[in-house]
């Protein structure tokens, strides 16, 4: 019985070893993520600064990496244009064929941070129609509008009245934030936008 048993303990520390192997096989691979590709320079995404979206998460810009997004900048309480750039955004939307539409994101930035809450934004949305399976509103501090601004080439200043006075501007930016087109104005014809977002292939990876 001694003897039994001294040979079978060298058997158990051995199918001991080979089940750790196979576990560390099974979960190692899965545990190391492929490093992300480098971002351009002049990427918008090298932009370290915090937004609180709609639902009220905070994230940065990088988190809108890996597919087109067509942005603006507006605020909430504007009377007249910024209304007309969301639906000139919802005309691009809708004139974008099925398969390139979900696959294509929508973002609007306030550059108002006094009074743009994230409650203010949902209801901005739901009040719109925007679909937010595509769509997100961000809100941050006046800072960080001023960095994204500088960004997009868009420019906006308080009045003393508490509006602002602002470019009126719809951007693309492709897979990797860089900034491909540029609308200036509103414009009731959406083929130009349309076509650059079909010459990215918003199945590409790095938007090209």
């Amino acid at each position: 019985m001694r003897e039994e048993h001294l040979i079978g303990r060298p058997r158990i520390r051995a199918n001991a070893v080979a089940a750790l192997l196979i576990l560390c096989c099974h979960f190692i691979p899965s545990a190391v993520a492929a490093p992300q590709a480098v971002l351009p320079g002049d990427s918008i995404y090298n932009i370290a600064s915090e937004w609180t979206t709609q639902d009220g998460k905070t994230v940065r810009l990088e988190s809108l990496r890996g597919r087109p997004v067509v942005v603006a900048m507006i605020y909430l309480n504007c009377p007249d244009v910024c209304p007309l750039i969301a639906e000139n955004m919802q005309r691009i939307e809708a004139d974008l064929p099925k398969p390139i539409s979900e696959d294509v994101e929508f973002a609007l930035f306030s550059f108002d941070s006094s009074r743009d809450t994230p409650d203010k934004l949902k209801t901005y949305a739901s009040a719109r129609g925007l679909d937010l399976r595509r769509w997100t509103l961000y809100r941050s501090s006046d800072m960080a509008a001023r960095e994204l601004a500088a960004a997009l080439d868009v420019t906006f200043r308080r009045t003393e009245e508490g509006a602002f006075d602002h470019s009126v501007m719809i951007s693309l930016l492709n897979a990797d934030g860089v900034v491909v087109y540029r609308q200036i104005g509103l414009t009731g014809d959406t083929k130009d936008f349309v076509s650059r977002i079909k010459a990215l292939g918003a199945n590409s990876p790095d938007g090209d």
